[in-house]
């Protein structure tokens, strides 16, 4: 008789059984380990974006006024206003790397959309004139594109809704 057709006694057929339910067992726990380390890590950006110097920066950023590029670049550029400089790179950045962790799949997108789609829709709608002239005039494509790339994945999830 080949190998092939040995008939399975009970002790395998036990055996089998046992290794596919832990192989189960185990990727259910795996599964269940992502989606815990995401909350955490989601949890500790949302502990940032809620601190009171980032919302200071947040609501200062979000009260400047413009005409145009070139006034934005007069009253806010890094020669003129490295203070106002820094506050609004310093949200942007933030908008910007959770961008790359929604596009990453480290965290998702529901949870920003939940939290913090308000102030990432209201930042990338005052900012985005300045930031697409910014890539022209500096040849900076990739300016906040993780920005724009989060902004974007917001407004779809919304209309679906």
């Amino acid at each position: 008789m080949s190998a092939f057709n040995t008939p399975i006694d009970l002790a395998q057929l036990v055996t089998i059984s046992g290794v596919v339910v832990a192989a189960i067992v185990g990727l259910r726990q795996l599964s269940n380990l992502v989606a815990n380390r995401q909350a955490q890590l989601f949890m500790q950006l949302y502990d940032r974006f809620s601190r009171e110097e980032f919302l200071n920066e947040f609501i200062e950023v979000m009260a400047l006024q413009w005409v145009d590029f070139e006034d934005y670049w007069q009253k806010y550029g890094l020669d003129n206003n490295r203070d106002a400089t820094l506050k609004i790179h310093s949200v942007g950045n933030f908008f910007e790397g959770i961008g790359v962790l929604v596009k990453r799949r480290l965290i998702k997108i529901e949870l920003v959309d939940d939290l913090m789609s308000g102030s990432i829709i209201r930042y990338w709608e005052k900012m985005m004139p300045v930031i697409i002239e910014q890539r022209k005039k500096f040849n900076w494509p990739q300016a906040y594109e993780w920005t724009e790339y989060l902004y974007n994945k917001i407004v779809v999830m919304n209309k679906s809704k």
